[in-house]
């Protein structure tokens, strides 16, 4: 065990003497519903009207019943794959995955373009590519968009487009240096030379198409290009660097940032508004336990990008599996809601969920886009986002992760543990600037909660401290409630109020079996001539 492993273990062993005060979701947010997936569309109506401040852009077929429903439920722009939207969504919402780039609608591979057949930067028909790249601008918000209004120009609110052919390692663009398409010229270069003018000529190429969309589009239009950059093919490599070198050495940045005018700083670069790294989730984690590490590799995505540009990020991310390692079935729904929640606690401008294969992870993220919207407030005007371990840590060490946002004098509080089984229950320490408290987890469940920095996080309502003890908690068989009261009615009651159990004595202590109870959280309750009010107390079953 790392140095750094210890202190997080010495955390929560420190944290156990807060065992009394541990806030579980079902107290702080009681009002869950159980997300209908009935037949491969989303329902739409099972959610309430609502609303974020962050961009969220939906791209999917048009619902049956109202086009506009994604508009109403969380969603910021629509990016269908049709023209199901064409006479509806305005500029304001429009966002558009400029695909296709590089194949321009089929012209390069039936005229052998370098570029669509090896991935080469030379002698490829650059006038010809304009001309298709505009018609394609054309078509796009001509067919399948409302007409921008006359007094306007062409335009979007976003265009995305892929960057995604290209070789961005030495020994992939040496793999062609040979190659009859290659000129002459540069194949009589050292390898090193050749390796150079191939990342040179490559930036230079992809700026291209921005520059064209800046032409042609309202100088309003945001743009950006989707891909893992500026930092690429992150994770096989998370675990071969550490985070120092992760935010330090810029040679694991992408070299389409840089150039002759200087590091992070190419013509490529610039014409990029803001970055849209991709986020791929590789693997089922029923099948693959590396599946559980989905969440550490989002936000370190997020992170060291973060690290290395001071534009705003665009989480460009997949509801499914990648191609590579599966069948493309649609991610858990734990994954899905926490991928909507998670990624707004660190920062992050906006997130595009890419067409999934099944909708019904898109009804979970949507789910997780909900929950968060009761919490808005917490990202108006200036907050702080509170990393208390970069994903990197999280990544290797798969450990639970937790973020806050602070916004004056109080903090919002997410947490998730992807490594817990479905009956694990995980305690947390959470700390800001003196503050602290302790948090439960069950299973894999999101955590998302609101508290007060002016009141210490060891007392809660709900939790009035007495001489109370109850052992052990969390518990399988029998507990022990121990204490100076008497003459106690004890009940213990599920989390909305029922009682399944109850039982009176003259004193304590007592021990009761709870064998028979499911596994969950429950509230322990007392009742006795002694206390003017009844004593709460939280009993887990595991």
């Amino acid at each position: 065990m790392n140095h750094r492993a210890k202190i997080f273990v010495v955390i929560l062993l420190m944290s156990s003497r807060f065992i009394d005060a541990q806030v579980f979701q079902q107290q702080c947010n009681p009002s869950f519903f159980t997300v209908d997936t009935v037949g491969n569309e989303i329902n739409w109506e099972q959610f309430p009207d609502f609303s974020l401040p962050f961009t969220v852009v939906y791209h999917g077929v048009a619902p049956s019943d109202s086009l506009l429903h994604p508009l109403h439920k969380g969603f910021s722009h629509i990016a269908g794959p049709g023209i199901d939207y064409k006479d509806t969504v305005w500029p304001d919402h429009r966002a558009y995955t400029w695909t296709n780039i590089v194949n321009a609608d089929g012209w390069a591979a039936v005229t052998n373009q370098p570029w669509r057949m090896i991935k080469s930067p030379w002698d490829n028909n650059i006038y010809l590519y304009k001309q298709k790249w505009e018609e394609h601008l054309e078509d796009i918000w001509t067919n399948r968009y409302k007409y921008t209004p006359p007094s306007e120009m062409k335009r979007f609110d976003m265009v995305i487009a892929d960057i995604e052919w290209a070789y961005h390692n030495d020994d992939s663009i040496l793999s062609i240096k040979y190659d009859p398409l290659v000129p002459v010229y540069y194949q009589e270069l050292s390898d090193s030379a050749f390796i150079a003018e191939y990342k040179s000529a490559m930036a230079g190429l992809y700026a291209m198409p921005l520059e064209l969309a800046r032409e042609v589009l309202h100088p309003d239009v945001l743009l950006t290009t989707y891909n893992e950059t500026p930092i690429r093919r992150t994770w096989t490599l998370i675990d071969d660097y550490t985070w120092e070198q992760w935010v330090s050495d810029s040679s694991l940045v992408d070299y389409l940032m840089n150039d002759s005018s200087g590091f992070m700083n190419s013509y490529f670069y610039r014409l990029n508004d803001m970055i849209a790294p991709s986020v791929y989730y590789y693997h089922n984690p029923d099948s693959i336990p590396a599946g559980m590490k989905y969440l550490a590799s989002n936000l370190f995505n997020l992170e060291v990008n973060k690290a290395w540009s001071n534009k705003d990020q665009l989480v460009y991310v997949w509801l499914n599996y990648h191609p590579c390692c599966s069948n493309m079935e649609a991610i858990k729904p734990w994954m899905a809601e926490a991928t909507a929640i998670f990624p707004f606690m660190d920062g992050a401008y906006g997130i595009y969920p890419w067409l999934p294969v099944s909708y019904d992870s898109y009804e979970y993220f949507i789910y997780g886009l909900y929950r968060l919207s009761a919490f808005s407030d917490m990202f108006d005007g200036s907050q702080t986002y509170v990393v208390p371990v970069p994903a990197h840590y999280s990544f290797i060490h798969q450990t639970p992760i937790w973020r806050g946002v602070v916004n004056g004098d109080e903090i919002l509080i997410a947490a998730h543990n992807p490594f817990a089984e479905a009956g694990d229950t995980t305690i947390i320490p959470v700390t800001y600037n003196g503050w602290v408290d302790t948090i439960g987890l069950v299973g894999k469940e999101t955590f998302l909660c609101k508290f007060d920095l002016n009141t210490t996080g060891i007392e809660h309502p709900d939790f009035t401290r007495t001489d109370i003890t109850i052992f052990p908690n969390p518990s399988h068989d029998q507990v022990i409630i121990a204490g100076s009261l008497s003459d106690c009615t004890i009940s213990v009651c599920d989390p909305y109020g029922n009682v399944v159990w109850q039982k009176f004595s003259e004193k304590l202590p007592v021990r009761i079996s709870i064998g028979n109870l499911a596994k969950g959280i429950y509230l322990l309750k007392l009742k006795s001539k002694n206390i003017n009010k009844p004593l709460t107390r939280k009993l887990i079953k595991i």
